[in-house]
């Protein structure tokens, strides 16, 4: 993982930017902004109090792992492309999450306009999704460009 992370909190600020006008539209959710414990940027977007079986969802954004070493064999700074990781609460029925399909539109369609590779985590029932919940167990589908694979799924 490479010490630079301007492009992912320049993603995420645009994003959130985003979010909070495409949210205010009913039905209103809030966007919140804070970092995981390893400063990569994550947006929580839900009703301003989190609670299980409502909707929530947590949005991560990674840079994707340099592939080799640069010329002094120090790890490659990433400059892209970037990782969106998506966290919602699974329903009762597997495999379908508790979050609004108009929500989970609003968010997907907004991470398309990006290039961002896009990673869908499904939580079990029960419990708010959080960063923690970004596990290869609950990772359900990973999106890339069907045309620009290069763009984001090197």
């Amino acid at each position: 993982m490479s010490a630079n992370l301007a492009k992912a909190f320049a993603l995420s600020r645009e994003l959130s930017d985003r979010f909070t006008v495409m949210f205010r539209e009913a039905p209103a959710l809030s966007i919140s902004q804070s970092l995981d414990t390893l400063g990569n940027p994550v947006i929580s977007i839900n009703d301003g109090t989190p609670a299980a079986g409502e909707q929530n969802m947590v949005l991560r954004i990674v840079e994707m792992a340099g592939i080799t070493n640069n010329s002094v064999g120090l790890a490659q700074p990433s400059y892209g492309p970037h990782i969106a990781q998506l966290v919602m609460e699974s329903s009762a029925t597997p495999g379908v999450a508790v979050v609004l399909s108009v929500h989970q539109m609003r968010v997907m369609s907004m991470l398309s306009k990006f290039g961002l590779r896009l990673e869908l985590y499904l939580r079990a029932n029960g419990a708010i999704p959080a960063v923690a919940d970004i596990t290869t167990g609950n990772l359900v589908t990973t999106i890339t460009d069907l045309y620009f694979k290069m763009n984001n799924d090197m």
